[in-house]
């Protein structure tokens, strides 16, 4: 079984360092000026690239930590990615 040999631990450490630096400056006024300068056909293309990323990484905590840790994680991730998204618009208005 390849979970219980050391080309596991590789595999996970590949992973985890992708999306550490992937996400290492991440600003989503950055995110926001690109998606503002995209043609609609990038746009296209950039969504289909990163679509089943979700679903991937879901896939990729359960088999690390389990069904029900990767279901906390993902919802209380969800959960702060809506409420930093209110407190943006709630900061927005006050300064509009």
């Amino acid at each position: 079984m390849v979970g219980q040999s050391n080309i596991f631990l590789p595999y996970v450490w590949r992973i985890a360092s992708a999306l550490k630096w992937g996400f290492a400056d991440f600003d989503t006024g950055s995110v926001a000026v690109d998606r503002d300068t995209l043609t609609p056909e990038d746009l296209e293309k950039v969504t289909k690239m990163i679509a089943d990323r979700p679903y991937h990484f879901c896939r990729f905590l359960s088999a690390l930590l389990g069904v029900d840790k990767m279901e906390q994680l993902m919802s209380e991730a969800i959960a702060e990615a809506i409420a930093a998204r209110l407190r943006g618009l709630n900061q927005s208005a006050k300064q509009g």
